[in-house]
């Protein structure tokens, strides 16, 4: 998934293509184009940032992660609520490039992924001012965005003025007062700038076993969710890293390798001590 480049306007692509990848070889061929958004003509620097941008594959169709993708304050939007609208969604689309809403009322979701023997798809979410989001995804709910949220104005001064924590009028956003939302799994405020995440089900740390690990961008960490069995987060542990968490996979051994803004590969492993 990439920004494409349409004169003054920007759009999301979706990519397929073959590669190799033997000791010091990366070849790329086999590329097709299966899906790209409507096109966005009003933008900014940093504009990239606010379009989400996460694919995985699951049950034969791609799924991806679109942010609001509008020059607005605080990222409120039209688009989240729009089903005329491809952005502040989660999209299903299949190998030939139908496509179709999943899930709509998106801030921002940074992270995409799978957890559990049911495969349940989880999105992480940047919120405007606090309110980063972790939810659990399922077809045709609506997250809110930016009808509800845990976190409030970019602007808000919350010594000096209490009454513009948030818009009054939100039915020019597309919000209904009469629609159902579904709650996040957590939330965190301060925001944490949440970025990618994935399930550990591996056997090398014994205590993270089938614990949720998320990264973060602001919070410049790991944080390890603990979940109940009816998939409720009922503890945290912060894991400094010292630097922006962009993304992070689990390696077949067990080790945790952390990609960062700053370009580094970290893997995290066990530190023996003598005794």
């Amino acid at each position: 998934l990439s920004l494409k480049k349409n004169n003054q306007c920007m759009s999301l692509v979706l990519d397929q293509f073959d590669y190799i990848f033997e000791k010091d070889n990366f070849e790329v061929k086999n590329y097709k184009n299966i899906w790209e958004s409507s096109n966005v003509c009003e933008t900014w620097d940093g504009f990239e940032g606010s379009s989400g941008g996460r694919v995985i594959s699951h049950n034969g169709h791609y799924f991806i992660s679109t942010g609001f993708f509008d020059k607005v304050e605080s990222g409120i939007s039209k688009n989240s609520q729009s089903q005329n609208s491809d952005f502040g969604k989660i999209l299903k689309i299949s190998p030939f490039g139908d496509s179709e809403i999943f899930s709509l009322g998106h801030r921002n979701p940074q992270g995409l992924f799978l957890f559990g023997d049911k495969r349940i798809i989880i999105s992480t979410e940047h919120g405007p001012s606090g309110g980063d989001e972790i939810n659990i995804i399922e077809k045709n709910n609506n997250y809110g965005w930016p009808c509800e949220s845990f976190g409030n104005l970019y602007s808000y001064d919350k010594k000096n003025d209490i009454s513009n924590m948030w818009p009054e009028n939100l039915k020019k956003f597309n919000c209904d007062s009469s629609a159902t939302f579904k709650k996040p799994l957590f939330t965190w405020t301060p925001s944490i700038a949440i970025s990618q995440g994935e399930e550990y089900n591996k056997n090398y740390f014994e205590k993270f076993k089938n614990n949720l690990i998320v990264g973060s961008l602001g919070g410049m960490s790991l944080f390890r969710l603990y979940l109940s069995e009816d998939n409720n987060i009922i503890n945290e542990e912060r894991i400094m890293i010292d630097e922006r968490v962009r993304d992070l996979v689990i390696s077949n051994d067990g080790k945790i390798i952390v990609y960062t803004d700053s370009g580094n590969l970290m893997e995290l492993s066990k530190v023996k001590f003598n005794n």
